[in-house]
């Protein structure tokens, strides 16, 4: 006993003089805990990738404020103008930093005097009332132009009609016939699909035209001939989009649809059990097409023609930031990855500084969101997702996705291969971005032939919330690459 009432004080005092008075003592301790939880050399890597567009190289599009969520963006392949789907159920054609037409509009949330419930459009998608009238919704999301597209009737579609990734309805058609409006009424659509093998479409997201080789093509004729979706989940959609990000079951699928001959296939599912199957965007040699897959932060290769057709590998995987939409860049540079979340790290990979036990906090604050967010989701998804079937905790979590993730967004560029070359982060006045993608107002005959210029050129980059759209100078993001 007295040995214990010797040693006790005495190992306190030892404790005491290291923290207080030994600064080399205090200092080895530190650096004995910080070295097992500093993640500053892991990070190194993907620090040295990163760009920090400054706030004076962004513009913001307002459009007075009636241009808001701009999830997905379609350059008009005559030229000259933007197509891109908006949060309030219409299609825009943005033709100028400060002008844009409406193409469609798509739900009565649209209209002029119109408003819709979105607790009563889910209802009615549900119970597959989708083209009845009242309230109805309506978000677009992924855009695509085909032309000589043939009904099962087998009337010829000459113009470019316009192919609408509706997540209340599905797959819609707006004839090319439709002219752009000033004053948005109530557009005339075809429904094209909207369930397949019984399963309706619970969440169609994004889509491809591919050309399969199997019919004569021209510059005034591409004849895409094969659409594909992504149909992201099989239980949640617009206004759940937080708990899709916690599934612990995946349900997405990968969608493939004939839009040729009048004896055209049946749609196909390619691929199933996918965990929020997102963007899509053609390989470099068009022979497969490349998908998002959000909850499992990588993008898959999927044969789609020739000797391997069917065949899935990974591209893309263990990415450092949660994915959405993929976009091709032009001229043959790769792609662009816009995300809305990426890894905690550390603002430089640095050493230990004099505030040493405020970096081993911040540290351990990075290791275990990256634990939960990154390495081991499916950890927070068994605990959280069942929770969410409460309707006040479910918009809970959507509000964290919509309102929690401060701090602006981020895109990454990747190359042909699928190797992240470039990591470029945004300014918080450029949130939750969905989606960035290399643009020009001009029409294609002012353009020169496989060029592009910081003079016509620019990135617009969108976001899946009610935010205006982000335009970003190219020299800013891409630098010499894009010369």
């Amino acid at each position: 006993m007295k040995f214990i009432t010797f040693l006790l004080p005495v190992a306190v005092a030892a404790i005491v003089d290291i923290f207080l008075y030994g600064g080399s003592g205090r200092k080895r301790v530190f650096e004995s805990i910080y070295k097992h939880i500093d993640d500053s050399r892991e990070a190194a890597k993907w620090l040295g990738l990163r760009v920090a567009v400054k706030p004076q190289d962004v513009k913001i599009l307002e459009y007075d404020g009636t241009v808001q969520g701009a999830e997905a963006f379609l350059e008009d392949p005559r030229g000259g103008g933007v197509y891109t789907g908006l949060i309030d159920g219409r299609i825009v054609k943005l033709i100028s930093d400060d002008a844009y037409e409406v193409v469609a509009c798509l739900g009565s949330n649209c209209q002029e005097k119109g408003g819709c419930s979105l607790s009563e459009s889910k209802e009615k998608q549900k119970m597959r009332d989708i083209l009845g009238d009242g309230q109805f919704c309506s978000r677009p999301l992924g855009l695509q132009f085909a032309s000589g597209v043939s009904t099962p009737s087998g009337k010829d579609h000459k113009g470019k009609d316009l192919y609408v990734a509706d997540v209340f309805r599905g797959i819609l058609r707006i004839s090319s016939s439709t002219q752009p409006s000033k004053f948005p009424s109530k557009t005339a659509f075809d429904l094209v699909l909207s369930e397949v093998n019984e399963r309706p479409l619970f969440f169609p997201n994004s889509l491809l035209m591919i050309s399969d080789g199997s019919h004569k093509t021209t510059s005034d004729n591409p004849s895409p001939s094969k659409l594909y979706l992504t149909d992201s989940s099989a239980t949640n959609n617009f206004g759940t989009q937080g708990r899709i990000a916690l599934e612990p079951t995946p349900t997405g699928r990968l969608i493939e649809l004939d839009l040729t001959g009048k004896d055209r296939k049946p749609p196909v599912v390619l691929l199933d059990q996918l965990g929020f199957p997102n963007g899509l965007a053609p390989s470099p040699d068009r022979d497969a097409l490349l998908m998002v897959e959000t909850n499992r932060r990588s993008i898959k290769k999927v044969f789609i023609s020739g000797p391997r057709r069917g065949q899935v590998e990974e591209w893309s995987e263990n990415l450092p930031f949660i994915p959405d939409n993929l976009v091709q860049l032009p001229n043959g540079l790769g792609y662009l990855v816009a995300a809305c979340v990426s890894r905690k790290m550390p603002t430089s990979a640095t050493s230990l500084s004099s505030s040493s036990l405020l970096q081993i906090l911040k540290a351990l604050h990075r290791r275990i969101v990256n634990f939960l967010l990154f390495d081991h989701r499916e950890i927070l998804a068994n605990l959280i997702y069942p929770v969410t079937e409460f309707e006040i905790l479910s918009k809970a979590t959507d509000w964290v996705l919509q309102r929690g993730v401060t701090g602006g967004g981020h895109i990454f560029h990747l190359d042909n291969g699928g190797v992240v070359k470039r990591w470029i982060s945004l300014p918080p006045s450029c949130p939750s971005v969905s989606e960035a993608a290399v643009v020009s107002w001009e029409t294609e005959k002012d353009k020169k032939k496989n060029t592009l210029s910081e003079d016509t050129h620019f990135l617009l980059v969108g976001s899946f919330r009610k935010l205006p759209i982000c335009k970003i100078s190219l020299q800013a993001l891409l630098g010499k690459e894009m010369k």
